[in-house]
């Protein structure tokens, strides 16, 4: 489909707007294209509408229940949103899915650690997300630092300094690690 097409193309270019009215006009000439709904969403997710975003991620997850992008993205979104209850039962669904998913198992385990859910399942999942989401790796650090675990938490952040994290905090990772080691 030549809308769905463009929009994708347009999504690549964070061109956000064009990938709205793209996509927009894909999910009219058909409304059961479910990657079209999920891509739809991420666009409105990057333009900050998070409740367009939230109802075509769920659109797309009605039409395919499994369909991994609409849910992880939903996921993201929720906890985004500081909607955490709702996050960690969007990702208890993947999970429960078998799908082996960083992104539902980071979502769990803030949604965990946000309704003060047990600090040892949380742990578990950030340890499977850690590798590919490496800020996972400083909700380990400070969950083992919490709990007297310097050591284990110091090597966390050391892990962490070696990764390349877009949303990088080298220099209070830097000076919590200082701090660990003292």
């Amino acid at each position: 489909m030549i809308e769905f097409r463009k929009g994708v193309a347009a999504l690549k270019n964070r061109q956000v707007m064009s990938a709205v009215e793209h996509l927009k006009a894909a999910v009219a000439i058909d409304p059961a294209f479910a990657d079209a709904h999920s891509d739809l969403g991420v666009a409105y997710l990057r333009s900050k509408e998070y409740h367009q975003s939230a109802e075509q991620f769920q659109k797309a997850i009605n039409l395919v229940p499994s369909h991994q992008a609409a849910n992880e993205n939903l996921c993201m979104l929720l906890l985004r949103t500081k909607r955490y209850a709702e996050a960690g039962q969007a990702a208890g669904r993947i999970l429960r899915r078998g799908a082996g998913s960083a992104r539902a198992h980071y979502v769990a385990a803030v949604s965990l650690l946000a309704g003060r859910g047990s600090q040892s399942e949380a742990l578990k999942h950030l340890r499977r997300a850690e590798d590919a989401i490496p800020r996972a790796r400083l909700l380990a650090a400070s969950i083992l630092a919490h709990t007297g675990r310097r050591t284990d938490a110091a090597h966390e952040l050391e892990t962490y300094l070696r990764t390349p994290d877009r949303y990088s905090r080298r220099p209070q990772v830097e000076a919590w690690l200082a701090d660990l080691r003292q």
